[in-house]
């Protein structure tokens, strides 16, 4: 059965041809302006994720909509015309989009951002016939030279491939293999313990990755990185393959700040944070995945990060790193490790912690989801997994969970855990863009993906909470989805420049927080949205990223607002920045990002107010502990990598203690 009828898909296809529509011009050697989105097959490459990556419950507001718009007397409500979708004229369609986009009802601008996105990130994104996207041409976008896969390190890491209803054992069981499981697994299997990993991704090393932004949605990432929150007011990028996000962020390696140990110390009772066993286990995690500020190369975007920087007078600094052999090769294919190292430069837990517990025996499962975690008379017993060949189970003295902070508490409340917290006190560091148009190639998907940061604004309220300004890598399909859709033609006219874009991003260390519920099947639900405190942080950080790249030098400059044109060196920059304030962030009225997912299962020194003890184990349930981000009692203000993974090895340390 098909997912739409004929009438709701011929609705999508007019809907994707209105956002990327055909444009006639004299000049367009590449196909790019007369290119459609039907014409690369976006309308069924969007039905297929919606119905296999998205919600039921999305899935149903998707075909309501599209039923709406198929007729005439529902369409009116929607569009102003008394006419189906598809019979107004291409211009009528735009008009609508564009109501849509502004629209006081949040319904409509829900819709048009759920449009909007998918369909520009998969038209930037997916490959035509020839293997390649059509459109990299004229972006004057080119993918590195590979290296031949023979020259590539090969993993000694070899997953299991289990039969159905077979039984496995071992000591411990750890779900997840990012910066906790990978850290976790590590330690115990160096300490003689018996580990089994299992991550719901795939297993792809250096000899897999292509450098494909596609491919690299589709193989490592949550959702192939169209997962938002519920009301689609933020876009989450989290990784879903062997290694976690460690294989696909950009590498930053900020240590805990010392103010935030003191406070999670002070305020939420986790003991032995600020002392001298928390720092080595910063040192530790530090020393084996290579953090260096060496390999810091300032690449094309950094530099006007940085030059922006010293114009204003701002401090600013060159970012700690987990990547080592970049500076001495060069960095002409940096950039792209967002979809995985082909060289193993970046010291993910891939190439480290889990290639440790590979040495030591551990076994892997992957592709493996795990449904729930097996508690018999109040000890956790093992896990219940459903792999490509059918459900397993892995019974062990101890389990622990690193799934994620949204992957985490959703097993933890499937498997019957009952704490109040549980799930509560998500942190998302929301963040948001501001792009600069230079005039000339900057190509900010190359170079290293980052190395410069700028801190004069992490501490806005005098209590640590603020924004920390960085530069992101963007590849085509990202940009896409980011950059605001004003027409298709404005749309396409400023893709057709993005080589001299650099783009900076404000990080916002929130007060507020959200929730991960369960939906109907048995999915995370995220629930989440900025509170006043926090978008005032966001704001500054907005308007702070504006004035460092006119700084920089760049002759117009964008932000993330639905409606607002970008300001010109002929703009009065004060009334720009008062429009850019009174339009505000409210829910999908502003292009806003999550990176760091953190919270939901937090450190504590009581079960009222935490889901773990000050070591990570869950309270009430013996042999259950949770190594992951989730630990956050609030937000860490930084990239949570090196946290994540010092918080990991302190997991462990209890774990063996337990189990002796």
């Amino acid at each position: 059965m098909h997912f739409l009828n004929d009438t709701q898909f011929a609705t999508l296809t007019a809907l994707c041809d209105t956002l990327v529509p055909t444009l006639k011009r004299a000049d367009d050697p590449h196909g790019f302006w007369a290119r459609s989105a039907a014409d690369l097959g976006v309308p069924r490459l969007f039905t297929r994720a919606v119905r296999d990556l998205q919600s039921p419950e999305q899935g149903r507001e998707l075909k309501l909509l599209l039923e709406a718009l198929g007729r005439g007397a529902t369409a009116l409500p929607l569009t102003g015309q008394a006419r189906p979708f598809t019979a107004l004229s291409p211009l009528e369609r735009e008009r609508v989009l564009q109501r849509w986009s502004t629209s006081s009802l949040p319904p409509l601008r829900r819709a048009f951002q759920a449009l909007k996105r998918l369909t520009l990130a998969l038209y930037y994104t997916a490959p035509d016939a020839s293997g390649a996207n059509p459109a990299y041409a004229a972006l004057g976008y080119e993918r590195p030279a590979p290296d031949p896969v023979e020259q590539r390190a090969v993993s000694p890491i070899r997953p299991l491939q289990p039969v159905a209803d077979q039984v496995l054992s071992c000591d411990v069981v750890v779900v997840g293999s990012g910066a906790g499981g990978g850290v976790v697994a590590g330690a115990l299997a160096a300490a003689g313990h018996e580990v089994i990993v299992i991550e719901k991704g795939g297993a792809r090393f250096a000899t897999d990755f292509d450098d494909d932004e596609y491919a690299g949605y589709q193989r490592l990432y949550e959702n192939q990185a169209v997962l938002t929150t519920e009301d689609l007011g933020i876009t989450i990028l989290a990784g879903s393959a062997l290694g976690g996000a460690t294989t696909i962020n950009w590498a930053v390696s900020f240590r805990t700040p010392d103010a935030v140990r003191a406070e999670w110390e002070r305020e939420h009772g986790v003991t032995d944070l600020t002392g001298a066993e928390y720092t080595a286990d910063l040192d530790a995690v530090s020393d084996r995945i290579g953090v260096n500020e060496s390999e810091a190369i300032a690449g094309p975007s950094a530099q006007r990060l940085e030059h922006g920087a010293r114009a204003l007078g701002l401090p600013w600094g060159p970012t700690p790193l987990n990547v080592v052999g970049c500076a001495a090769e060069g960095a002409e294919r940096c950039g792209f490790c967002t979809f995985g190292c082909p060289r193993d430069h970046k010291r993910s837990t891939l190439v480290t912690y889990l290639e440790d517990a590979a040495s030591a025996g551990t076994r892997f499962l992957t592709e493996a989801h795990v449904d729930r975690v097996l508690i018999e008379a109040g000890r956790a017993v093992g896990v219940l997994v459903r792999t490509p060949n059918g459900v397993v189970t892995v019974r062990a003295r101890a389990v622990a969970v690193a799934a994620g902070s949204l992957h985490t508490p959703a097993l933890l409340l499937r498997s019957g855990v009952s704490n109040p917290n549980l799930g509560r006190h998500l942190r998302l560091h929301p963040t948001a863009a501001m792009y600069g148009d230079y005039g000339k190639p900057v190509r900010l998907w190359h170079g290293p993906m980052l190395s410069r940061y700028v801190s004069a604004y992490t501490d806005l309220d005098g209590a640590g909470h603020g924004v920390v300004i960085e530069h992101p890598p963007a590849h085509p399909g990202l940009l896409a989805l980011a950059l605001p859709w004003r027409s298709g033609v404005q749309h396409k006219s400023m893709m057709a420049r993005s080589a001299n874009y650099a783009a900076f991003i404000g990080i916002t260390r929130d007060t507020g927080a959200g929730q991960v519920t369960l939906g109907a099947d048995g999915r995370p639900r995220i629930a989440y949205r900025l509170n006043e405190r926090d978008a005032a942080h966001l704001q500054r950080g907005l308007e702070a990223m504006f004035e460092l790249h006119v700084a920089a030098g760049a002759d117009e400059i964008g932000g993330p607002h639905s409606g607002l044109a970008p300001w010109r060196r002929r703009i009065d920059k004060a009334s720009y920045l008062g429009r850019m304030r009174q339009l505000g962030l409210g829910v999908n009225r502003a292009m806003v990002f999550s990176a760091h997912q953190m919270g939901t299962a937090r450190l504590g020194g009581s079960p009222r107010s935490s889901v773990v003890d000050p070591y990570g184990a869950v309270w009430g349930a013996k042999g259950l502990y949770v190594a992951d981000a989730a630990l956050f009692p609030t937000a860490s203000g930084v990239n949570p990598m090196l946290t994540t993974m010092a918080l990991a090895r302190r997991v462990a340390r209890r774990i063996t203690a337990d189990l002796a």
